[in-house]
């Protein structure tokens, strides 16, 4: 028998949807698996990307098999935040061989892993 999990607060929830509702001109991207959206958040990734995209945001769903994250993820980014950030960490990026297109870089990174 699998032990059924404690229902969230609302403040719980919130505090893990930080990842994505602090997107902004100040925090270029963010990200939460799919599964946390799913079985912690308790709303599903198209409602929470639906939200981001109402905000201006733009959201990349990224499935398991194309990422290092067992659930698969979904990114959320300012587009203006993020090419401003790419830009200016060029040569890091480069160096991490990583490319600078906004898209590629998202799914690069999510197929890498935060830590790799």
């Amino acid at each position: 028998m699998t032990a059924k999990r404690p229902v969230p607060s609302e403040d719980e929830r919130r505090f893990l949807l930080r990842s994505l509702t602090e997107v902004g001109p100040s925090k270029p991207v963010g990200y939460l698996p799919l599964y946390t959206i799913k079985d912690f958040v308790q709303l599903s990734p198209e409602t929470v990307a639906a939200a981001a995209t109402a905000r201006g945001l733009t959201t990349v769903h990224i499935s398991p098999q194309e990422c290092c994250i067992k659930s698969g993820a979904l990114y959320v980014y300012h587009r203006e935040a993020l090419a401003s950030l790419l830009e200016t960490q060029a040569a890091v990026i480069n160096a991490a061989g990583l490319p600078l297109d906004r898209m590629r870089c998202s799914q690069a990174t999510a197929l890498r892993g935060a830590g790799a």
